[in-house]
């Protein structure tokens, strides 16, 4: 495998198309969702081809957000520069098949996305791989060598993977030549994370959304599955990443069997996580894992799958079974993993249930955010929730920066109706911003950057003065607040230019191909016009059925109005937009991404 063979044009824009495709998933997103690297995407892989190949690629530092776990503690997930993400996911792509040849069919990982090398579009989902997982679960426990099981993970997986192990197990198990390892752990030892300057030990993984680290990370533990293949072969093993589950006849057994995966990861220089190490009962364990919810879960699941034909199930009766689910007095282990698959599946089933508990479980259960935003989103609009979040946002149960920028994503796609827009969320967001009249200072200065969209969407002339005196001031602020202060400034008549003007004093990769953008999109927005038509316009969501227009694009709704001889053109497709938006179900419209262009389009 060489290194002119992956590192070219074609694979690197069969990646960038893939990251370009699922950007709402990422956690950090870019102020407009790649737009700019995507207008000239030709003329960024030609020169990162370049860069590669000279030998002038430098990565950019990761941003790193503390994500949520559980009782205040957290895990840091990095987000790179998006070509910096198209390397490393290129590279890792390319090792993956050979990387995971002859693993064995009872240890799985979860992919998010496809890979740039995968065949045919066929590549397992992350929900097909962990039913395929929950199934070699359910057969360890129906085994009669089963009476006990053994439980544990990997204490500080990531962060402690060995460089140089890993980089002996990828040259043992791949044809990658010598470059193209070079490239790779270099790449990994930039974006790794590195608090307080503190010295590269040569070891961690960034966690990042693109898979490329579980890719690893899942065949680092290739040698804790050696050590139980036995146990694997009769099928009384079963891994999940770094989760590990071993059947055993006694607790004696089980002892044993702990320390074997303990002496297995110490020669590859981790430890397994003495708190969540046990030996548990059959009994015991299968009750953790609630299959009798998680089977109903699974009827569930299927009514919504393409070509099912089989009997229905009513609204009524999953809120019977939900009802009681949330009325269940002990709750283990495994409850908020199924309280997960009931929110996704109850916007499926268009319930209002969960509704009432959203925000005291975002409290309770904050790495389930993403799902409870998700379910919120398919519900009309409700003040109470609009509300009872803000609280939340101002409260101290506000611990987690994924959680805090979630919820601003969330409330930038929520179709908050007016007035409550521009007389609750703006002003609460514009006090978070400042952090005055008891609010807090958000937690990171991407959370900034997606107040300021929000203050541009439903605030007024007098936020967006504010917006302008922070990021116009005299101090530069942090880049991925500046990002989008000047996209948003760009979108104003007073301060564009001076938008335009204040990022090209950044060095950042980011900042500057927004800049160019910007600008050429005044001058001569024609150039992108397939583009620019495609992104600005009206995108769908399933289950329920609804019609958005994304936040994002709402600056470049008044920037390329700016360009005379295209505005008429520009006008057209925003009535078009205007127009369809209208047509959405009446509790489900964005009314206020309709107010806002309409207002745009009555300008002279």
């Amino acid at each position: 495998m060489l290194f002119k063979d992956v590192l070219n044009a074609q694979n690197l824009t069969k990646t960038w198309r893939i990251i370009r495709d699922n950007t709402e998933n990422d956690l950090v997103r870019d102020p407009l969702d790649h737009l700019a690297f995507e207008a000239t995407a030709d003329n960024h892989v030609r020169q990162l081809v370049f860069a590669l190949e000279t030998e002038r690629y430098r990565p950019c530092p990761p941003l790193v957000v503390r994500a949520a776990k559980r009782d205040g503690l957290t895990r840091p997930l990095s987000t790179l520069d998006v070509a910096d993400t198209v390397v490393l996911k290129t590279l890792v792509d390319a090792i993956q098949a050979a990387l995971h040849q002859g693993f064995p069919p009872y240890v799985h990982f979860s992919r998010s996305q496809a890979g740039a090398f995968d065949g045919g579009g066929d590549s397992e989902t992350w929900f097909q791989a962990w039913m395929r997982h929950s199934g070699n679960v359910a057969k360890l426990l129906k085994s009669r060598n089963c009476k006990y099981v053994v439980k544990t993970d990997v204490a500080s997986f990531f962060y402690l993977i060995n460089h140089r192990l890993l980089r002996q197990l990828v040259a043992n198990r791949t044809e990658a030549d010598e470059r193209l390892l070079n490239l790779l752990f270099y790449v990994l030892e930039t974006m790794t994370w590195r608090p307080q300057y503190s010295d590269n030990r040569e070891d961690g993984l960034p966690q990042e959304d693109y898979d490329a680290s579980r890719v690893l990370a899942h065949a680092f533990l290739h040698t804790v599955d050696e050590a139980l293949k036995r146990e694997g072969g009769a099928g009384l093993y079963a891994r999940w990443v770094d989760d590990i589950a071993v059947g055993v006849l006694t607790v004696q057994k089980g002892r044993k069997a702990l320390g074997r995966i303990q002496r297995a990861l110490e020669d590859i220089g981790l430890v397994p996580n003495a708190a969540k190490s046990r030996i548990v009962s059959c009994t015991d364990f299968q009750k953790s894992l609630y299959p009798k919810e998680n089977e109903y879960l699974d009827k569930v699941h299927a009514t919504h799958q393409g070509g099912y034909t089989g009997r229905r199930i009513r609204v009524a009766s999953f809120n019977g079974r939900l009802s009681g689910f949330l009325a269940c007095s002990e709750k283990l282990e495994s409850w908020d993993r199924v309280l997960r698959r009931y929110y996704t599946e109850s916007r499926r089933m268009q319930s209002q249930i969960l509704e009432g508990y959203a925000i005291d479980h975002l409290s309770a259960f904050p790495a389930q955010a993403r799902h409870i935003f998700d379910y919120l989103m398919g519900q009309p609009y409700s003040q109470a929730v609009l509300h009872r979040l803000l609280e939340y946002l101002k409260s101290e149960d506000n611990l987690y920066e994924d959680v805090e920028i979630l919820a601003y994503e969330f409330l930038l796609s929520w179709r908050v109706r007016s007035p409550d827009g521009q007389t609750v969320l703006a002003p609460a967001v514009a006090d978070h911003f400042h952090a005055r009249n008891t609010w807090p200072r958000p937690l990171t200065d991407h959370a900034r950057g997606l107040c300021t969209l929000l203050l541009y969407k439903h605030g007024n002339t007098a936020h967006v003065d504010e917006q302008a005196k922070y990021y116009l001031g005299s101090s530069p602020q942090h880049p991925s607040a500046a990002r989008y202060g000047i996209a948003v400034l760009a979108g104003t008549d007073h301060y564009q230019k001076e938008a335009l003007q204040l990022a090209t004093k950044y060095e950042d990769k980011c900042i500057r191909r927004l800049h160019d953008f910007l600008e050429q999109c005044s001058l001569d927005p024609q150039q992108y016009d397939d583009l620019l038509r495609k992104r600005a316009a009206c995108h769908n969501r399933h289950v329920p059925n609804y019609t958005y227009f994304p936040a994002r694009m709402l600056p470049l709704v008044r920037l390329v109005r700016t360009n005379l001889p295209y505005r008429s053109r520009w006008d057209r497709h925003l009535q078009r937009v205007v127009e369809v938006l209208s047509s959405t179900r009446q509790n489900l419209v964005d009314e206020r991404s309709v107010t806002f262009i309409s207002g745009e389009l009555a300008r002279p």
